[in-house]
């Protein structure tokens, strides 16, 4: 089973975040500010797992407080869950196949006891109202003195009757385990040998010496008896220390100073008579090392340290199970930048092992190709004495804040300076990085070859400066601006300065804004995404989005990230879009 979507009212700051999907590609981002809800939203999933809350989890008005999972499961692990113990009706069957394959659990705690467990039940009204139907029905059969519960007929698969308490017990036990990432499991100095053998949980580092011997593969039982073939143990061991470490150095793309890499080492050793009480046994020791020498794991950096037990924790969980979501709370928050795009490569690593939910302020820690990840979760108007958290799903970041969207607007800088690189010419300097989008997409679909250089600048204001820049460092470039107010004082001012040749301004033509060489109703359905928006006829496409607050840059994106996939194409939109697009494009090229 898959945990596909959420829901969670009545905790902390949370009423209700709705129902949120989780990305199909395993690896979900939560983005917003300080004190927005990230980490109540990551703990109440943590709590629809382990059963945890307490009163300080509850809202001031004693609401309920209820968490609800959506799982999708495939047709045959469904049968192969209940059977052959339980009977499956053919209703049942039809019911499940009607949800798409989803089922939906919620757990609901008592606000008089939060501590107490909660109560799990259905969540779905078409699977409640099927089990409430089957319990009367059977009421009604008892009274009539019949034998059979059920008539054969309506059975798929024979076996004990399946009622509501069972079917939600045995589907929840074969959901994903949900485990919330705590740094608990960084590589201790040492641990005895006999605390890993009697699985001492206890014991000063046990979790993370537990996950270094199985990404590694070395036995408990082999080093318990190492001294009987001394030299190959060691010999696995440094074989171990190699491979972990060279796996470890993919991830990592730091050095240390110029070419030093880190390195994790352990080694295997004895008790002597400095300790007493333990002499001749056996222990692990843990060591991190590069070119400056050896350190013990708590010596080094907190980001370092951070980051191995990340790794360690996230490899040896994908290792030992792929039914598990895995919570990360500010993900890398002590990394630097570098690191913090290193841990990237390790979630994309384990995607198709472990579903990954994680919550972050970072841009770095963002993927602008695949926005789709993203929940955007900000802290609402006063509704009374109630705040609200409001979460906000891929397709409605344009109503989120600038604020929230602070990491997705700063990688999409990052993501641009990745990219491009000041050449000596064919550069177009833009007004905004939503113009940007727009043009690498119409490049695209009109399958252009020319090479160009597309530099957005931070507004409309901003290219005089941008352009006497490159005018400085000797670079040929054009100008691309609107045709609205501002855009037509800048076009002028570079004009009448004789900044640039005439033929190096262009002016989109009519257009306040890029958005208006759309029509309307192309600009609804494959911009906006939404064909049912109707604009008014006397507002242009730049206007509506402004009246509305959506975010351009996030539309823009969106935009070309389908044309890119190939969902939106040249012949799909209006001959009145298409030579508009066209038109442009021709200037551009005739500039270069």
């Amino acid at each position: 089973m898959k945990l596909k979507a959420f829901r969670i009212q009545n905790f902390r700051s949370i009423i209700d975040t709705g129902f949120q999907d989780l990305s199909p590609d395993n690896i979900t981002a939560i983005i917003g500010q300080n004190e927005s809800g990230k980490t109540s939203i990551l703990e109440g999933l943590a709590a629809f797992d382990d059963d945890w809350m307490t009163s300080d989890d509850l809202r001031n008005d004693n609401s309920i407080p209820v968490v609800t999972c959506i799982y999708s499961i495939e047709d045959k692990e469904f049968h192969d869950i209940f059977e052959p113990e339980f009977e499956i009706t053919h209703e049942l069957v039809k019911i499940i196949k009607s949800l798409d394959n989803c089922i939906s659990l919620q757990k609901v705690w008592d606000v008089e006891k939060p501590e107490e467990d909660p109560v799990l039940e259905i969540e779905n009204a078409k699977l409640r109202r099927y089990f409430e139907d089957r319990d009367n029905e059977e009421d009604s059969i008892i009274e009539g003195g019949a034998v059979d519960a059920v008539p054969t007929s309506r059975v798929d698969t024979k076996g004990k009757r399946l009622d509501a308490d069972e079917f939600v017990s045995t589907i929840y036990d074969g959901t994903p385990v949900i485990t919330l990432f705590e740094d608990k499991s960084l590589l201790p100095p040492i641990i005895d040998i006999v605390d890993l053998q009697n699985k001492n949980e206890e014991a000063d580092g046990y979790v993370g010496a537990k996950n270094f011997l199985s990404l590694t593969g070395l036995t408990i039982k082999k080093l318990a008896n190492h001294q009987k073939n001394e030299r190959m143990i060691r010999d696995e061991i440094d074989s171990a220390n190699f491979r972990i470490s060279k796996e470890f150095q993919d991830f990592w793309s730091q050095f240390l100073g110029s070419q030093d890499k880190i390195s994790i080492q352990a080694e295997i050793k004895n008790y002597d008579q400095s300790v007493p009480n333990k002499i001749g046994q056996p222990y692990l020791s843990f060591w991190i090392k590069d070119g400056n020498g050896s350190l013990r794991p708590i010596q080094r950096s907190m980001g370092v340290r951070w980051f191995i037990s990340f790794f360690l924790t996230l490899k040896a969980t994908a290792k030992k199970h792929t039914d598990r979501v895995m919570l990360i709370d500010e993900a890398g928050a002590n990394l630097h930048a570098k690191a913090q795009e290193d841990i990237l490569k390790i979630l994309e690593s384990e995607k198709e092992n472990l579903q990954i939910i994680y919550a972050t302020h970072s841009p770095y820690l963002l993927n602008v190709d695949k926005i789709y990840r993203v929940l955007a979760v900000e802290r609402g108007a006063l509704e009374g004495y109630k705040t609200i958290t409001k979460v906000y799903k891929f397709h409605d970041l344009g109503s989120a804040s600038s604020d929230t969207l602070f990491p997705l607007y700063t990688n999409m800088g990052v993501d641009i300076s990745h990219q491009q690189v000041i050449k000596k010419e064919r550069n177009v300097l833009l007004e905004e990085i939503s113009a940007y989008f727009y043009l690498k997409a119409f490049w695209i679909l009109y399958s252009k070859q020319e090479e160009v250089n597309f530099l957005p600048a931070t507004g409309c204001t901003n290219v005089p400066l941008l352009a006497n820049l490159l005018l400085g460092w000797g670079l040929s470039f054009s100008v691309l601006l609107d045709d609205d107010r501002h855009g037509r004082v800048i076009f002028n001012e570079l004009k009448s300065k004789q900044v640039l040749a005439d033929s190096k301004l262009i002016k989109i033509k009519d257009c306040d804004g890029i958005e208006d060489i759309f029509s309307k109703i192309d600009f609804s359905k494959f911009v906006l995404n939404d064909k049912e928006v109707k604009i008014p006829e006397e507002i242009k496409n730049s206007k509506y989005v402004k009246d509305e607050d959506i975010s351009k840059p996030i539309v823009a994106r969106d935009f070309l990230i389908r044309v890119e996939k190939g969902a939106i194409k040249k012949s799909n939109m209006s001959s009145e879009t298409q030579t508009a697009i066209k038109d442009l494009l021709d200037k551009i090229v005739k500039s270069l």
